[in-house]
């Protein structure tokens, strides 16, 4: 099954079937956690429906009633995450979406508190640049921003 976002395969190891209350189960982990972190939007992208919860599961076949809720828990081995309202399986969690969140210098790897510290220590250390129109308009995680040289800003 493909998501309906980026129409990327929905494989059950990169991007997990993202199960909704509303039964509308054809969207990846990764873009309606873009789509409720991001853009703060809580709507199920199909119905509309407000969805106060989004369950991401490895199994390709499960459905958002197997899972029983316990108030803000749905069992040890699922973490939440706050902004968007999800429920990740923990080692997912812990090895794709945590870093998706880190402010990461790709030349160097050092990782910063936010933005601003990231930005100026590319142009500082590396005399590059980050696109601060791109960081407020682009809608991507920190991990996804993209540091240019002077000539490829420029250009961009």
């Amino acid at each position: 099954m493909e998501c309906i976002v980026c129409a990327y395969e929905i494989d059950c190891s990169e991007r997990f079937p993202a199960l909704s209350a509303c039964g509308h189960n054809d969207l990846c982990s990764l873009c309606s956690l873009k789509i409720r972190a991001l853009q703060r939007n809580l709507c199920c992208v199909t119905c509309k429906r407000e969805l106060e919860h989004v369950i991401c599961s490895e199994k390709k076949d499960a459905r958002f009633e197997d899972f029983p809720m316990w108030g803000d828990s749905i069992g040890p081995e699922f973490v939440l995450d706050q902004k968007s309202q999800m429920f990740f399986p923990a080692e997912y969690y812990k090895n794709k979406i945590q870093k998706l969140w880190v402010h990461k210098c790709s030349v160097c790897s050092r990782v910063f508190r936010d933005v601003k510290a990231l930005k100026a220590h590319v142009s500082n250390d590396h005399n590059m640049h980050i696109c601060m129109h791109c960081v407020e308009n682009k809608q991507e995680f920190p991990a996804e921003q993209r540091i240019y040289t002077q000539k490829q800003y420029e250009t961009h």
